[in-house]
């Protein structure tokens, strides 16, 4: 998708009311398709790679996430992770995608797409927030919209 284009999903998937998660919004099964791809990566990478999920992540718009080893990273000097937002399926890299190796990167795209995830690329989160949302406020990106901690 083109900017233009993942900027519409994101508003799209948007919520105006709920800030953390929307209405409906299953943690347990969200948390058992992260796990799924977590464990295709380290199966692919042979890597068992540290995860944070159900009560140390709260007051965030994103479920769980993934620590990315130095190995996958083109300078090895970034703590990443791999989170999966409480909204739309969207999975990212936190902060930067761009540092991630490009034959790893289109690994967790892969299983991404086959797990149904939305992978949203870094340049299109740190894009102002434009959404509907008042508890996000106006000079907040996409990134804190779905990826951050409240």
């Amino acid at each position: 998708m083109k900017k233009e284009e993942w900027i519409q999903y994101l508003l799209k998937v948007d919520d105006a009311v709920n800030a953390e998660s929307p209405q409906g919004f299953s943690r347990r099964k969200a948390q058992k398709r992260f796990f799924s791809l977590i464990t295709k990566l380290s199966v692919e990478f042979n890597i068992q790679l540290p995860i944070e999920s159900g009560k140390s992540i709260q007051d965030a718009s994103f479920h769980s996430a993934a620590f990315l080893p130095k190995e996958w990273q083109l300078t090895p000097n970034h703590i990443l992770q791999l989170r999966a937002s409480n909204f739309g399926n969207l999975l990212a890299v936190v902060d930067d995608d761009q540092i991630v190796k490009t034959d790893v990167l289109a690994v967790i795209k892969h299983y991404a797409q086959e797990l149904d995830y939305q992978y949203v690329p870094g340049q299109v989160l740190w894009e102002k927030y434009s959404g509907k949302n008042k508890a996000i406020h106006g000079s907040n990106s996409w990134m804190y919209r779905y990826f951050e901690y409240l």
